[in-house]
């Protein structure tokens, strides 16, 4: 949590700057556009690259994901169902398919609230084991163990400033106000599904069959 926390903090700062860079520069190109403007245009695509490769990363974790998940209820490797929802994926977006907002609202919402349930129920169980405190409390980590788990929850928060693509069709204030709120919802929903990680990884081994968890 104090890690996750650390991060938040950083991530607010960059909120708030994004937010006025949002105001400056309208733009749907968002930090290319940013960093491309503040030095010039090849040094920019020279540094937003990585981030750029980095979120094509993020999607191959994702549908990792769901090839697990999908291997749990269906006789397919969890490579091919990851492949299967790559190629499902595309196949909608050339097809120009457009999933409205409110759709992925309530998507997102009953992920949000299907994992802030799950951790709910981990430490419910760790309280009634007489685990908790011991799992909230545990020894202080070395320096470097604290850092590496700093810059693991700053990739957590990763994409938030993409609100900023919005810019263009959205009021100023409103994409300020997306920005940091963003930041302090997630900051709160990590820390509690955080929390209920480390209630998991005391499981007996008994209780924790059949007890279905998407890690």
């Amino acid at each position: 949590v104090a890690a996750i926390s650390s991060a938040g903090i950083l991530c607010l700062l960059l909120a708030r700057t994004f937010a006025r860079l949002a105001s400056v520069l309208p733009t749907g190109a968002g930090l290319l556009a940013y960093v491309s403007r503040g030095l010039n245009r090849q040094l920019g695509i020279l540094i937003v690259t990585p981030y750029f490769l980095l979120m094509l990363l993020l999607v191959g974790f994702e549908a990792r994901i769901v090839g697990e998940l999908l291997a749990h209820f269906i006789p397919l490797p969890v490579a091919g169902g990851a492949i299967l929802f790559l190629i499902i994926t595309w196949a909608i977006c050339r097809a120009g398919i457009r999933i409205g907002y409110r759709t992925q609202a309530i998507a997102t919402w009953t992920l949000f609230f299907g994992l802030l349930g799950l951790s709910a129920i981990l430490l419910l169980g760790a309280w009634q084991r007489g685990e908790l405190l011991t799992r909230l409390l545990p020894s202080p980590p070395a320096f470097a163990s604290f850092s590496a788990a700093v810059g693991q929850a700053f990739f957590l928060f990763m994409g938030f400033e993409l609100l900023t693509s919005h810019a263009e069709v959205a009021s100023k204030p409103a994409i300020g106000r997306a920005l940091i709120g963003s930041v302090w919802v997630l900051t709160l929903f990590y820390a509690i599904v955080s929390l209920g990680f480390s209630c998991l990884a005391q499981l007996p081994t008994p209780a924790n069959r059949g007890f279905f968890i998407p890690q």
